[in-house]
C-alpha cells in the first residue's frame, strides 16, 4: 500500500516559508500528530471497515508514507523506518538527520568547562 512519498515536515516548512500555505514553523508535536491521522486513515482504508480488530490488523500490516516518514511496521509492531533528528542552530531547528533531509551538520556540545560564562 506504500504510495508515492508525501511531503516531508522540512518540505511543508519550505512551502510555509514561501508563503504557499501560510506562515508558520512545523512542529515535532505538530508533525507527529499528523502523522498518527495519516496512518489511521491509510489502516481504515485498508481494513475496510470500522471494526476495531481490522484496523488494529490492519495497521500491523500497512506500509505508508507519511509527513514524518515511511510507517511501516515490522514483526513486533514497531516502525523505525525514519525518523528526524533536529537541533536548535542560531535559534533555529533544523534538521541535522537523516543526511539525504539535513539541512545543517549536528553541531556537537562543548564540554561544560569549556563553556563561556556568562
Amino acid at each position: 500500500m506504500v504510495d508515492e512519498p508525501l511531503p516531508n515536515s522540512r518540505e511543508i516548512r519550505l512551502h510555509a516559508e514561501a508563503g504557499a500555505i501560510g506562515q508558520f514553523e512545523v512542529t515535532y508535536h505538530a508533525a507527529h500528530a499528523y502523522t498518527a491521522m495519516q496512518v489511521a486513515e491509510a489502516a481504515v482504508k485498508a481494513a475496510g471497515s470500522s471494526e476495531l480488530e481490522k484496523i488494529r490488523d490492519a495497521m500491523a500490516s500497512i506500509a505508508v508514507y507519511t509527513v514524518s516518514g515511511l510507517y511501516k511496521p515490522n514483526e513486533q509492531g514497531m516502525s523505525f523506518e525514519d525518523g528526524l533528528a533536529i537541533q536548535i542552530q542560531n535559534g533555529k531547528h533544523v534538521i541535522v538527520w537523516p543526511a539525504y533531509q539535513a539541512e545543517a551538520k549536528v553541531v556537537a556540545m562543548p564540554k561544560w568547562a569549556d563553556r563561556a560564562k556568562k
